[in-house]
């Protein structure tokens, strides 16, 4: 892949995606169609990097993107904006399973018929990052949590595939997800909330 096109689609995917996130803590169905844009950027990258599962995951949310779209419009009582909650613990149980057996099946697809050099690691991230969007789609609270871990494990991946602007921004992703589950939680019922707190004059 040409260098400096490489550098580019890293800047311009990693802004895009910043910005999507951005929205989400906020709750604002604005999110949903710049993360479009940052997921087709997105697929290319990591096509043309070797990072096969990150490539599929990219592609399922792309739909994803569409399902969480029309949660967030309509997916509340009376068909109204969905409202932030927090996750049971049996849905809680059979996400993590999802997640363990996910990774260990993939992991074996990608050691037998790719070149990949870092199967376990993405694919764990890939299932986890699954989740979490899902997560996000039903606006639950514990969304952010897992994003924490999933954008901890990151930073090293993409360091690796020599992505500074996503390895970076993945830094950045972590203070977010720490914002992104206060702000949640304070807003437990509501369907959008700020950025910043909001203090009573």
């Amino acid at each position: 892949m040409d260098p400096s096109l490489k550098f580019w689609l890293d800047v311009i995917g990693a802004i895009f995606s910043l910005a999507s996130t951005l929205l989400y803590i906020k709750a604002n169905k604005s999110a949903w169609p710049i993360s479009l844009v940052a997921i087709c950027i997105n697929i290319f990258l990591y096509y043309k990097t070797g990072i096969y599962g990150d490539m599929s995951l990219e592609i399922i949310y792309f739909t994803l993107v569409f399902y969480g779209w029309y949660q967030w419009a309509w997916g509340g009582a009376n068909n109204t904006n969905l409202t932030i909650s927090r996750i049971t613990p049996k849905l809680g149980l059979l996400l993590s399973a999802i997640a363990f057996l996910g990774t260990c099946s993939l992991s074996c697809i990608l050691i037998n018929f790719t070149n990949s050099q870092v199967p376990y690691w993405d694919n764990s991230t890939t299932f986890l990052s699954l989740n979490a969007q899902w997560m996000i789609c039903k606006k639950i609270l514990e969304t952010w949590a897992v994003w924490f871990v999933v954008d901890a494990l990151y930073v090293e991946l993409y360091f690796n595939k020599a992505l500074p602007f996503h390895s970076t921004l993945l830094i950045v992703y972590c203070v977010l997800a720490i914002i992104g589950y206060y702000r949640w939680r304070s807003g437990i019922g509501n369907q959008e909330v700020g950025f910043l707190p909001q203090h009573d004059s």
